[in-house]
């Protein structure tokens, strides 16, 4: 039997394990990895530091629906009051409402207790104080206040007509109470006070009443009004928010623009939600950000790629952190 002398092998055995490295590096070739065309555009504007500040708007004193997160239910609400005057816990909003009809400004009403029935799950009884402005100008100096307490609207609607007090529904009402459900009617416009008394309430203020309708349709009303559009796409804009949870809504106008693929990049960890003039909802075609934008452009957080086509757009931006005060940087380049 014939035995390999291992101290013989060893010289052997180094050389091939230096030619199988040198074979494995010729498998390895030395690639660069870089940013997109757009990528660089996207990070050269969100750093540039020539900016535009552009305020958005708060939808809250539309309707506490505007509120959080569930923002679907006041895109479609027709009801401008609804149940939005009291919370989860039953407890009355601090709210005074205002309304008028045609030139005329015709009452103020405000919520002052309420009775809530368990087993129906409902309201049963509500007691308002309101004023009646029979001369129908802002001032409420001379208007007629009175207290009334509405029962069993658990069951059977309630009607007020601010001159003359609770009538039936075949007469001419202006507030119908029905359970928590209290809506307006249809030829009357509401504006919201949030945060007032109606013991002190002297005049009515001079805009922003909607009538009842499609809450979509309310909030471009108000927006439209108020001019709150995004007008410098193509610059870095610098959006101010009141707060995380109501606001950060503004419209975009592309009318007479082309349909274009369009990427979205913010320096904050910010949701983005786009509906269009029918109130749907577009949904992104991408939000990946790139292992390239990643390591050399730390500064986009957030990268939402959507399909826009000339249209007016409803725009909300919400931070996913709450804080008194919000603000943040947004690009938007064209897509390749």
């Amino acid at each position: 039997m014939t035995y390999l002398n291992r101290k013989n092998m060893r010289p052997f055995v180094f050389l091939f394990m230096v030619a199988a490295l040198f074979t494995s590096c010729e498998d390895f070739e030395e690639k660069t990895y870089e940013m997109s065309d757009v990528e660089v555009a996207a990070c050269a504007l969100i750093n540039d530091t020539l900016e535009v500040s552009i305020d958005t708007y708060d939808m809250a004193h539309l309707s506490p629906a505007w509120s959080g997160y569930d923002i679907e239910s006041a895109l479609i609400s027709s009801e401008r009051i609804s149940s939005s005057w009291f919370d989860d816990d039953h407890l009355i909003l601090s709210d005074i409402y205002v309304f008028t009809k045609g030139a005329d400004t015709l009452g103020a009403l405000q919520f002052r207790s309420l009775v809530y029935d368990e087993p129906s799950n409902t309201v049963d009884s509500v007691e308002v104080e309101y004023l009646y402005n029979a001369s129908g100008t802002p001032s409420f100096a001379s208007a007629v206040r009175d207290t009334v307490l509405v029962l069993g609207i658990a069951n059977t609607p309630a009607y007020l007509n601010f001159e003359l007090g609770l009538v039936t529904s075949s007469d001419v009402w202006h507030i119908q109470f029905d359970g928590e459900i209290v809506k307006q009617n249809t030829d009357l416009k509401l504006n919201r006070i949030r945060g007032g008394d109606i013991s002190t309430f002297s005049s009515a203020p001079s805009g922003k009443y909607f009538a009842d309708g499609p809450g979509y349709d309310v909030a471009l009303e108000q927006l439209m009004a108020d001019s709150l559009y995004l007008e410098y796409a193509d610059s870095l804009n610098y959006l101010n928010l009141s707060n995380a949870i109501d606001a950060g809504f503004i419209l975009w106008d592309r009318s007479g623009q082309l349909n274009k693929t369009l990427i979205f990049n913010l320096d904050e960890y910010i949701s983005i939600f786009i509906w269009d003039s029918e109130g749907t909802l577009v949904v992104p075609i991408d939000n990946s950000i790139s292992m390239e934008t990643i390591s050399y452009c730390s500064s986009v957080k957030v990268r939402e790629v959507f399909e826009l086509e000339e249209d007016m757009y409803l725009l909300r931006f919400r931070p996913h952190e709450s804080a008194v005060e919000w603000s943040h940087h947004l690009a938007i380049v064209e897509g390749e």
